[in-house]
C-alpha cells in the first residue's frame, strides 16, 4: 500500500527502533547511497530510497488448485511475507498474480500477460513440470527476468534463474544420504527414462500410470491394485529376500506419499529408510501420509534448510526466525493478502516458504541496485547480484551470476519429524502440517 512520504519515514523509524538497529550490506557498487536495511535487525525490509521507487510490481506466475504445478500453490503465499516485509519498510511491494492453470497454454497465456506488463518489474514462476517450457520460451526475448523457486529443470534459458536445488546437486547430496545411512542397495523408483545414474539400483523401477502389468518391471507383482501397489510389491519382495535394503523414489509429492503409504501396508512391521526427491517438501506429501496414517517413518529428502525447524538452528537461523515473525504479524494483521489478493493472508500462513519469499526479495533487491521498476534494467542488474541475509534473504545465499543461484553446498540432507517447532500461528481444523524437514 502506498504511504506520503511523512507517514512512510515514521514507519521506518519505528521499525528501526523496534529492532534495536539495522545490520547493513556490503557496497552495491551504487555511489551515493548507503546499503539497504537487512533483516538481521528486525521484520521490516527497506530500499535505498522508498521515495523513488514508491510502488515495485513484481508478478506470480501461481499453478492451479489441482493438475501440473498444484503441490506448490500453497508454498508460493510466501511472495506475500516478502511484500508485507517490504510494506512495514514504507515500500509498497504489488504481487500482480496470474494463473497457468497447469497447462502449456494456461502457462503461456499467464506468463505472456505478467512479461508484457509494463508495471511488472520481474516475475516468480511459483510453479513446476513440462507444461512450462513452452511460455518459457518467450522469456529471452521479452526482457523480463524470471525466477523460479520450484522448478529443476536442467535447461538453461536466458533471463531465467532458478534458486532451487539443481538435478545435479540432488542427486549428488541423495547419494550423500544414502551412504550417511549405511545403506547401498536400494530400490529406486523413477520417471520413465530418467534413470539415476549416480545411483546403482538393487531393483530399478519406473512410476507407470498405465493398468498393472502394462510396464514390464511391474509384470510380476502379487498385487495389481493400483501401478504405485505394484510398485510398492516388487520393492518389498525385493527387501525381504534381502536383495535390497532401502527405497529411493523420485518424483511427484501425490505419487511418492501413495508409494510410501503402499510400502508400509507392504512391509508390516519390518520397516526401512525411504528417501525422496525434493517434491516431498511440499504440503502435498504430508497431506497424503495424514489421510493413509502414514506419518511416522524413516522418510529421508534433500534441499536447502529452509522448512520451519531451521529456525532453531542458533545464529544461523536467525535470518528463518524474522521470516516466521514476520510471517505470523501478517496473520495476525487485517490489511495483509494472499498472493491473489482475494482472501486474508491467515489462511495461506500454515504452507507459506522461505523459497518463494527470497524470490521476490531478490526481484525487489535489482529494483533498487538498478533505481527503476524498467524490467529491462531489473533483469540486467540480477545477473550480477549476490544475495544473503543481509539483504532480506530468509534462506541460504543466491549467485545470480549464475543460471542455478544456489549453490550446492547448499543443498543438505533433511529427515522428517512429526515435531511442530511452533513458528506458525495455531492451525485450524484439518490445516495442521503433519510432517516437518530438519537438517541432518
Amino acid at each position: 500500500m502506498r504511504r506520503a512520504p511523512l507517514a512512510r519515514a515514521l514507519a521506518l523509524a519505528l521499525a528501526l527502533a523496534l529492532a534495536g538497529g539495522v545490520a547493513l550490506a556490503g557496497c552495491t557498487g551504487r555511489p551515493g547511497v548507503e546499503p539497504s536495511a537487512g533483516p538481521l535487525g528486525g521484520v521490516a525490509l527497506t530500499v535505498y530510497d522508498p521515495g523513488a521507487l514508491r510502488t515495485i510490481s513484481v508478478g506470480v506466475l501461481m499453478p492451479p488448485l489441482e493438475g501440473e504445478g498444484s503441490e506448490y500453490r500453497d508454498m508460493a503465499e510466501g511472495a506475500a511475507v516478502a511484500a508485507f516485509r517490504f510494506d512495514q519498510g514504507g515500500v509498497s511491494v504489488r504481487l500482480v498474480a496470474a494463473l497457468d492453470n497447469g497447462t502449456p497454454e494456461g502457462a503461456a497465456t499467464g506468463l505472456n500477460s505478467l512479461l508484457h506488463n509494463p508495471e511488472v518489474a520481474g516475475v516468480v514462476v511459483a510453479s513446476s513440470g513440462p507444461h512450462l517450457a513452452p511460455a518459457l520460451a518467450a522469456v529471452p526475448a521479452s526482457g523480463t527476468a524470471v525466477v523460479m523457486p520450484y522448478d529443476r529443470g536442467g535447461e538453461t534459458i536466458e533471463g531465467v534463474w532458478r534458486t532451487g536445488p539443481s538435478e545435479g546437486a540432488v542427486e549428488a547430496r541423495l547419494a550423500d544420504a544414502l551412504a550417511r545411512k549405511g545403506v547401498a542397495h536400494p530400490v529406486v523408483v523413477t520417471p520413465a527414462g530418467q534413470p539415476l545414474d549416480t545411483l546403482p539400483a538393487a531393483l530399478p523401477l519406473t512410476w507407470s500410470s498405465a493398468p498393472a502389468g502394462a510396464d514390464p518391471a511391474l509384470a510380476s507383482c502379487a498385487n495389481p491394485a493400483t501401478p504405485i501397489d505394484c510398485l510398492a510389491d516388487r520393492a518389498s519382495q525385493a527387501l525381504a529376500a534381502g536383495r535390497a535394503d532401502s527405497v529411493v523414489a523420485v518424483g511427484a509429492a501425490g505419487d511418492q506419499a501413495q508409494l510410501v503409504t503402499a510400502l508400509r501396508s507392504a512391509l508390516g512391521q519390518a520397516q526401512v529408510p525411504v528417501f525422496l526427491s525434493p517434491e516431498a517438501l511440499t504440503p502435498t506429501f504430508g497431506r497424503g501420509l495424514t489421510t493413509s496414517g502414514a506419518v511416522n517413518g524413516d522418510y529421508i529428502t534433500v534441499g536447502p534448510n529452509t522448512d520451519d525447524p531451521a529456525s532453531q538452528a542458533g545464529a544461523d537461523g536467525q535470518s528463518a526466525r524474522l521470516f516466521f515473525e514476520a510471517l505470523r504479524l501478517a496473520a495476525g494483521s487485517p490489511k495483509a493478502f494472499n498472493v491473489f489478493g482475494d482472501q486474508p493472508f491467515a489462511s495461506a500462513a500454515q504452507t507459506a516458504d522461505i523459497a518463494s519469499h527470497d524470490a521476490v526479495v531478490a526481484l525487489v533487491r535489482a529494483a533498487e541496485q538498478a533505481g527503476t521498476t524498467d524490467a529491462a534494467a531489473v533483469r540486467e542488474v540480477l545477473g550480477g547480484l549476490g544475495l544473503d541475509s543481509h539483504r532480506g534473504l530468509a534462506g541460504p545465499a543466491l549467485d545470480f551470476r549464475q543460471p542455478n543461484a544456489l549453490a550446492a553446498a547448499s543443498v543438505v540432507v533433511l529427515q522428517a519429524t512429526t515435531a511442530n517447532p511452533g513458528q506458525r500461528p495455531p492451525a485450524g481444523a484439518g490445516q495442521a502440517r503433519p510432517v516437518f524437514w530438519f537438517a541432518v
